[in-house]
């Protein structure tokens, strides 16, 4: 992976094979909406990252998310799956062959979540940390 379009597609796939995956989306939690979506929902956020010579580093928060009841009887259940899921995530990407091409932070952290939308919804928050060494896009000299 070496840039941010490879690593949102790198959890897309991961999240369109994944049997207990709903939909996937990116882009600000302002944009997420519940009502056509199938849950569990994972939406990724970009934060801000870190550029140093030679290195980029690419922060994101991964949300993985499922409908909640309103007495919140699923709660518990519901919170676990979630768990799961993320759990799942973090070790196909250390498993997999693009780790060769990066640093994934040691450390990933997590925290319960939950958002009322038209609907309540929870699950958990995983922020991602990846170090690549950064690609010249542009001239090194400008003339």
């Amino acid at each position: 992976m070496k840039d941010l379009t490879q690593t949102i597609e790198y959890f897309k796939t991961f999240c369109d094979g994944h049997p207990q995956i709903g939909s996937f989306g990116y882009g600000p939690l302002s944009q997420l909406q519940t009502a056509n979506r199938l849950f569990p929902i994972v939406w990724m956020v970009s934060k801000p990252g870190t550029l140093n010579q030679p290195t980029l580093t690419i922060s994101f928060d991964i949300y993985i998310l499922t409908s909640q009841n309103q007495d919140h009887s699923n709660l518990i259940d519901s919170m676990n799956d979630m768990l799961y899921i993320g759990i799942d995530m973090f070790n196909s990407f250390v498993d997999s062959d693009l780790n060769d091409n990066i640093e994934l932070s040691e450390t990933v952290t997590y925290g319960p979540i939950t958002f009322e939308f038209d609907d309540i919804i929870g699950g958990w928050s995983f922020s991602y940390d990846l170090t690549t060494i950064k690609e010249n896009r542009c001239y090194d000299k400008l003339d």
